[in-house]
């Protein structure tokens, strides 16, 4: 199973509007990045966990999205260890665990996101959400184009990097392996281009299924009580910053 994709299935979160899900998930993100203590942070792990259920996904699959950001993570982790503030090392070690736990709640949200949501769907749910941006003539479609190309290119990218796995560049100096080692980038983002402009030329095609009505949205009771669901999270928020 191939990270950052959609995976097909018939859980109440799959079949959520996608303009439900791109505002929740904005909501959720936006509720994260302010939170500032572990009380608040573990009411949005328990959402997380929830929602991870209802969507049926596997743990194991979805804890393998933060593979690619294990080092990036430990080493933020690390930063706040350094003692060039005032606070005690104590301190340091909360604020550094709140603010990596943090990271990794931003990324599992967004991984749910994307493996439950078709990739045209969501293109067509961010287009109808930015639609009023078309009035201050802003070129809404042209920018979802292009994020709609960019999560087509993840994949494509992935599978070019996965196909140097395994490949021996240990042996010799770093100079040899980096001789080794260019080679092959060379041919990954060769591949990477090439079906690139495939999918380029697919899109100029006036079957390709990018169009305005090629998704009808269709927003059902599930998506009235997920974003209820949400005005409760708020309130409970706001609830424990005015009395704790």
């Amino acid at each position: 199973m191939k990270s950052g994709q959609y995976i097909p299935g018939n859980s109440i979160i799959h079949s959520l509007d996608p303009r439900t899900k791109l505002l929740g998930t904005v909501f959720l993100l936006s509720l994260t990045l302010s939170t500032d203590n572990f009380i608040r942070l573990g009411i949005i792990i328990f959402v997380l966990s929830l929602m991870i259920i209802l969507a049926q996904l596997q743990l194991r699959y979805v804890l393998g999205q933060l593979r690619p950001l294990i080092w990036f993570l430990i080493f933020t982790f690390l930063i706040y260890l350094l003692p060039v503030s005032a606070y005690s090392l104590n301190q340091r070690l909360c604020l550094g665990t709140l603010f990596t736990s943090k990271l990794i709640v931003l990324v599992l949200f967004v991984s749910i996101l994307i493996t439950t949501t078709p990739e045209l769907d969501l293109v067509h749910g961010l287009e109808y959400l930015l639609s009023p941006l078309k009035k201050i003539r802003l070129p809404v479609q042209d920018l979802v184009l292009i994020i709609y190309l960019s999560l087509q290119f993840i994949p494509v990218l992935h599978e070019e990097l996965q196909s140097i796995y395994g490949v021996d560049i240990k042996s010799g100096n770093i100079l040899n392996r980096l001789r080794h080692l260019l080679p092959m980038l060379i041919i990954v983002f060769r591949n990477s281009f090439e079906k690139a402009d495939k999918l380029a030329f697919d899109l100029t095609s006036p079957n390709y299924p990018f169009s305005e009505n090629a998704t009808k949205l269709r927003m059902t009771i599930k998506d009235y009580l997920f974003l209820g669901l949400l005005g409760i999270i708020l309130v409970v928020f706001g609830t424990h910053k005015i009395f704790i």
